[in-house]
Parts: structure tokens; sequence; C-alpha cells
């Protein structure tokens, strides 16, 4: 018995990719932008002001608590991070155009290019200045890749599952699988790693039938969008990946410095539960809603 395959579609999806791109406007990719403008200008700028720009562990300035994220040691940092985040951001944009979501990401990179900075500049003062005596001043903008390496799951999950319910869930495996990595990565602790473990496989179990779905609507995106399919794939791909971006086993360079992975994590988890919460508000707001007005009614 011969089994007929069926071709795929290619002019169906290049026409599906020319509307996509006619949708694109220059404003959409403006909060993408910030970033690797502002550190470019700052790189360029005379040496003692880029210092007076880096967070100085034990007398910061207030303004170092943002501008430390824009600021990079030499250009092997700043192109290292520069090129990592060029990478992230293009499959972001695309998938959060792909679920319709691209004001969402938006909105969630603007805030985070101030918030996350004053978060990660706090917690390296409060905690790893604690670990880390040595450590005198701390920046780079690794932080907000790891931001948006945690952006991935939630897009990709938007785009491939449009109708997700178990959002907590998800966001909570995401994160615990982050955890997990860093475990395995930095302590090797059995009793960590047992109890992260068992967490993350109770979620897996919990939200099993939308892992089904998930698994089956692979080859189905693979026959119908292959270029999807890709883009996709690569997406969760390196966010399973996030250890070997993140948490390198050498913590300290050849030339000295002291590689931040306790900022990369935060930034990360950041990234996973910010973009779940900026994704689920308006499902939270209009539920809260309902709730006061049945509630009010007699």
């Amino acid at each position: 018995m011969k089994v007929k395959l069926r071709k795929h579609n290619w002019k169906k999806e290049w026409g599906e990719i020319k509307e996509l791109a006619s949708k694109l406007k220059f404003k959409y990719f403006i909060p993408a932008l910030i970033l690797p403008v502002i550190s470019m200008i700052i790189f360029l700028l005379p040496q003692w002001i880029q210092n007076s720009l880096k967070l100085v562990i034990k007398q910061p300035r207030m303004w170092q608590f943002i501008t430390s994220a824009y600021t990079h040691n030499d250009s092997s940092h700043l192109f290292g991070n520069l090129g990592l985040y060029t990478f992230l951001a293009i499959l972001l944009i695309y998938l959060a155009f792909k679920s319709s979501k691209v004001k969402e990401f938006n909105k969630a990179l603007l805030l985070s290019l101030i918030l996350f900075p004053i978060i990660s500049s706090i917690a390296n003062i409060t905690i790893f200045a604690r670990y880390f005596t040595n450590l005198q001043t701390n920046c780079g903008a690794s932080g907000l890749v790891g931001m948006m390496l945690g952006f991935l799951p939630v897009f990709w999950l938007k785009s491939v599952y449009p109708n997700v319910k178990s959002y907590f869930s998800f966001m909570n495996i995401s994160a615990l699988y982050l955890a997990l990595t860093l475990v395995l990565v930095y302590t090797k602790n059995l009793f960590a790693i047992v109890v992260v473990t068992l967490f993350l496989v109770g979620y897996v179990i919990f939200v099993r039938r939308e892992f089904s779905y998930l698994i089956k609507q692979i080859p189905l995106i693979c026959k119908r969008h292959f270029i999807f399919f890709v883009v996709s794939t690569t997406a969760i791909l390196t966010f399973l990946l996030t250890w070997k971006f993140l948490f390198p086993p050498i913590l300290t360079a050849s030339n000295g410095t002291l590689t931040n992975f306790f900022t990369h994590y935060i930034g990360a988890v950041y990234g996973i539960v910010f973009s779940f919460i900026i994704m689920n508000f308006k499902r939270s707001k209009e539920k809260i809603k309902s709730i006061f007005h049945k509630s009010s009614t007699p």
C-alpha cells in the first residue's frame, strides 16, 4: 500500500510571510533598539564617564542602578551581549506577531529596561556581594539578555497554543527547570536536585493534557507552516539551553573579571514571571471585574 505524501504549500506560506512583513512597522522595533543604541553610545564615551556609570557595590550612586546595565567592560563584553540579545529579539518579535501579542511584548520590554536594572542592582548589593566580597563593580546587559531568554516560554506557548489555560503551571515549570539547571551546574546538591525535580515532574503531570496537545501540535505546525516550525523550535531549544548561555562552569575569566551568574539567573526568572503576568493581565483584570460584579449584584 502506497501512502501519498502531501506536498508542502510553499506558495501559500510565502504569501503569509509577505502578509506578515507588510504589517511590520518601524515603531514595533523601537523598544528592542533601545538597549543596543544606548549601550553603543555609552561605549563610545570617555573611559572615566563609563566608569562612573558602572555600579559601585560599596558606594553606589542613584543613576548607577540603571546605567550599569547599559555599560560594558570592553568590546567583547558589549558585542557578546548584543549579539545574543539581537538573536533573541528577532525570535521574540516573530513569535509576538504570530500570536498577535506585539503590544504585550513591547510593553513588557519597555517596562523591564528600567525596572529590571534597578531590581538586579539592589539584589547584587544586598545578596551577591555578601558571597563574593571582592566584587567592586558590576556592569553589563547580560541580565537583560537573561530576561529575554525568560520571555521565550510564554511567547512560544502563546504562538503554538493560543487557548492555553494553565499559564501559572507553565510559568512554574519554566522557573523550576531554570532552578534545576542552576543547581546541576553549580552545587550538584542531591537533596536540592531531588526536591526541584519532584516539583517539576509534579507540575508536568498536572498539565499533562495540555502537554500532550502541544506535542500533537508540533507535526501539524511543521506540515502547515514550516518556517514558523523552525522559528518556534529554535525558540524552545534556545530556552532549554539557557544554562549554557547564562551559567558558565568557570566564573572567573582569564582577565580576572567575574561572571555574575546571579544577575543572569535573576534576569531569566524575572523574564519568565513578568512576561506571564503581562500576558495574563487582561484576563486577570476581567476575572476580578466579574467577581466584583457578581458580589455587587443583589
